[in-house]
């Protein structure tokens, strides 16, 4: 089963989940804050929240994900 890193829209934690191949599209819920509002990023792609530029859920951050990153 692979890895696949996520993002939440709401609150910018990243996470890991292992999912099988069928499981990799269902909506993952963050662990952090309990959000469905999640992307899946791609590989060898990270997101510093507090730096600015777009993160996978195409929010602009200029300083932060919408206050959700605690920087």
């Amino acid at each position: 089963m692979p890895n696949m890193t996520f993002q939440c829209c709401d609150c910018c934690h990243e996470f890991v989940m292992n999912l099988q191949i069928f499981q990799m599209d269902y909506e993952q819920t963050c662990p952090e804050c309990g959000s469905s509002n999640t992307k899946k990023m791609k590989k060898g792609y990270s997101v510093d929240c507090g730096s600015g530029g777009v993160t996978p859920c195409g929010k602009i951050n200029s300083s932060g994900c919408g206050g959700g990153c605690g920087i």
